[in-house]
């Protein structure tokens, strides 16, 4: 005799056609709980990606080191003319991401579907994609507080020019970063309770 095998959705399927018109209308306010919750994660990560590219042009406005355009910031002159580039593509993609997550969220919820798996590799995406960007930007600062050490140590610079490059080491470790590491603080915590709400 042969085993017959349906998958969860399947599964499911079959539950929802069985269920009563009472018990419908709680598992769809049960759904758009669980979606509201996710959808106000994707919009955390999304503002988190805005604030990151609004911060880094009133860094640039406010830095005579920071030059920013639509796609890159150059943190420029902070050793022998040298320039750093960091580029804003991965912030835009993560936002773009983020709304077509959303788009799909909706979708998941008129369609009842859950998907766990999807929610923690959309974060995970997102949050490389954003964290990618601070990372080059603060590797500058890494790279000059380095030479700031090491240089005047071989060279016997002046010290006009030690004066110089540590004035634009404090100038790259300007950006504020705190609302965006909030942002995706509270983004992971709504992940874990929707995780837990879900078993």
């Amino acid at each position: 005799m042969n085993d017959l095998k349906i998958t969860d959705e399947q599964f499911e399927n079959i539950l929802r056609v069985s269920m009563s018109p009472e018990v419908k209308k709680t598992e769809l306010r049960f759904a758009k709980k669980f979606g509201i919750r996710i959808m106000a994660m994707y919009m955390l990560m999304a503002a988190a990606g805005l604030y990151l590219i609004t911060g880094a042009y009133i860094f640039a406005g406010s830095s005579r080191y920071v030059k920013a355009d639509k796609l890159f910031l150059e943190i420029g002159n902070l050793y022998e003319n040298s320039s750093f580039y960091v580029s804003f593509v991965t912030l835009w993609l993560s936002i773009l991401l983020c709304g077509l997550f959303l788009v799909k969220q909706l979708f998941n919820m008129k369609q009842y579907k859950k998907s766990r798996g999807f929610y923690v590799i959309s974060y995970a995406v997102t949050i490389f994609l954003q964290y990618y960007f601070v990372d080059r930007l603060i590797q500058p600062s890494v790279y000059v507080s380095k030479l700031s050490v090491e240089v005047p140590n071989a060279l016997k610079l002046s010290h006009f020019a030690v004066t110089y490059l540590n004035d634009g080491v404090k100038s790259s470790c300007s950006f504020n970063l705190l609302p965006a590491v909030v942002l995706w603080g509270v983004s992971f915590i709504i992940l874990l309770v929707q995780m837990f709400r879900e078993r």
